[in-house]
């Protein structure tokens, strides 16, 4: 329906106005294709110095776009983004590109996108040039009817980008000489680390062997593999104590008890409704220090449970609350100095359980002193990307969820407990990944665009180059 028929034969007798075209004298890429104007069998046209594109088979697709011609109703041009094809050329012609060239204004019904084209009175109308339909590349059809990217320089000429799908999401492995990301539908794709070639999508055997992987990184800092469960924290009239040190009472003489905070090592609180259950975590920050977190629960345990969270660090019989690290840690990192970190990453996604999760970092020195992370970056939420002989790389940000609001103090950060925290790299949003030779890389938020910040080199992959092996 493309090709042929789109020329109406029973069209009205009035010969439709002529105007004169030529091919353009600047290169013109579409999706990353340099177009081969002069050997196109239907080639690229300029009118009133916009560019026209034939709306043949091939490039309808390559656009996106649903061309359908009909006797009674004429011609239809509709965004249709489920088409991913690689740009085709039909070559082996031969044209003159300092000839000029004869068009005919279409003059037969046009919509695009379901509106009416007065094509009569267009500054840049609908041509036809060897029996097929050409449509002209102006800001208004090419951002405000299909949403492409378009841009011009006097060097490279004219480049047109439509809408791209994403593809690649996470980077969560590496091994050898390559990256592995999750892509559509838990899908994974191996990349090279030299960025070069496509990524290709696994079979599903393969894919399955790689996803066993995903956890390796950090698995032995597993909070749960350093618990220690003999240590008992037990809840007696309301009060909640850990070797005999009273860590939170809720009874009636809470707020006595608050009144002298020198004599007791009961954690300042308001007073709440009684507890009714309570979990904790008992942790070594070395032999002779503990990490202990607390979340208490002010009635049955739903998604939407009063619940509070207090951590403590116990050295020489007494019980100092760390009230700047107020979650369960998903990380215990010890180190050989005898200091330890503890992190509790970030949700990787919201919802009424982890509305008021954040990530935190929390550095407790060989003699239990406690440091913030989050407060020496300045950041709501902290990343853990790569550990290294107790040395850290994280991430440092704000907003979990878009669009972000980026502070100049967010970014890529290496922390040592001895030191204070060095920026590294400003922030940039999407998912970040630190290889095993310490190479950062950056899988942008929006496209397939996959960066190696340490050695400043990047690769766009179209999704043309990734959805045809979905199929």
């Amino acid at each position: 329906m493309f090709v042929s028929i789109i020329h109406a034969t029973d069209q009205a007798s009035a010969a439709p106005k002529q105007v004169k075209v030529h091919m353009p004298a600047f290169n013109v890429e579409l999706n990353g294709i340099l177009i081969e104007n002069e050997h196109q069998k239907y080639p690229l046209l300029v009118y009133n110095d916009i560019t026209y594109f034939p709306m043949t088979w091939d490039y309808s697709r390559a656009l996106s776009l649903s061309v359908n011609w009909d006797q009674e109703s004429g011609l239809s041009i509709l965004r249709n983004n489920q088409f991913r094809q690689k740009p085709q050329q039909s070559l082996g012609f031969n044209n003159d590109p300092s000839h000029d060239y004869t068009a005919t204004v279409a003059d037969y019904p046009i919509n695009v996108n379901w509106k009416n084209i007065d094509n009569a009175n267009e500054p840049y109308p609908i041509l036809q040039f060897r029996d097929i339909t050409y449509f002209p590349m102006t800001w208004r059809f090419t951002h405000d009817e299909f949403e492409w990217d378009t841009s011009w320089d006097n060097k490279a000429g004219f480049k047109l980008a439509t809408i791209q799908h994403k593809v690649l999401y996470h980077l969560f492995y590496d091994e050898g000489d390559f990256l592995y990301a999750y892509g559509n539908q838990n899908d994974i794709y191996q990349i090279n680390k030299s960025l070069e070639g496509a990524p290709v999508r696994l079979a599903k055997d393969a894919a399955d062997k790689i996803a066993k992987h995903e956890k390796d990184r950090f698995q032995p800092y597993q909070a749960a593999n350093f618990e220690n469960k003999n240590e008992k924290v037990e809840l007696k009239d309301q009060t909640i104590i850990y070797k005999q040190l009273e860590l939170l009472s809720f009874s009636s003489s809470t707020e006595d008890k608050q009144k002298d905070k020198t004599k007791s090592n009961v954690m300042p609180i308001a007073l709440r409704n009684k507890v009714h259950s309570f979990e904790s975590i008992v942790l070594p920050v070395n032999n002779q220090i503990s990490f202990v977190h607390l979340t208490v629960y002010y009635s049955d345990r739903d998604i939407y449970t009063p619940q509070d969270s207090f951590t403590f660090i116990v050295k020489d019989g007494r019980a100092v609350p760390v009230p700047e690290f107020n979650q369960r840690p998903n990380y215990l990192i010890p180190n050989k100095d005898g200091s330890s970190w503890f992190i509790s990453q970030a949700p990787s996604s919201m919802s009424a359980r982890t509305a008021r999760l954040r990530g935190q970092v929390l550095h407790v020195s060989s003699d239990g002193t406690t440091t913030s992370m989050n407060n020496q970056t300045q950041a709501e939420n902290l990343d853990l990307l790569y550990v290294d002989q107790g040395a850290l790389i994280i991430r440092a940000y704000s907003d979990l969820l878009p669009p972000q609001q980026i502070k100049e103090t967010d970014g890529i950060y290496a922390l040592d407990g001895n030191k204070p925290a060095a920026k590294l790299y400003p922030y940039l949003p999407g998912d970040y990944y630190v290889d095993a030779s310490r190479n950062l890389y950056l899988l942008d938020g929006m496209t397939n665009r996959l960066t190696n910040i340490t050695t400043n080199s990047s690769k766009y992959w179209w999704d043309y180059e990734l959805m045809t092996q979905l199929y």
